[in-house]
């Protein structure tokens, strides 16, 4: 059965290979199915690419987002810290003045007890 199969004029060729029956030697593949089997596959091959560099520029264009995101958290990060710190300093310096005060008169009563009395 398998004689039959290979000398039969219409053998099973891989896809796109093409027989031509006319020319003396019906088994080579015309370059007709030669280029379009080579066509399919540059076809997928650019395709391939093509999804591939789809694939690397989302993930840059992720990266590039987080980044920003990053980035500007940190800006308010700063900005909030700063603000923060600020009033801080500012709470702190009217409690010295407060201590100073505070001690001026612990030291002057101290040294006259007469004034509190």
């Amino acid at each position: 059965m398998i004689e039959n199969i290979l000398s039969s004029p219409h053998r099973l060729l891989p896809f796109g290979a093409a027989v031509c029956c006319s020319h003396p030697s019906s088994s080579h593949r015309s370059r007709f199915g030669m280029a379009r089997a080579e066509g399919i596959t540059n076809a997928v091959n650019v395709g391939i690419a093509v999804q591939a560099d789809w694939e690397n520029r989302e993930f840059i264009s992720n990266i590039s987002l987080n980044v920003r995101r990053l980035f500007d958290f940190l800006l308010q990060f700063e900005a909030t810290t700063k603000s923060k710190l600020a009033a801080l300093n500012e709470k702190l310096d009217i409690l010295e003045r407060r201590l100073e005060v505070l001690e001026v008169q612990v030291s002057s009563a101290t040294t006259n007890p007469s004034v509190f009395t």
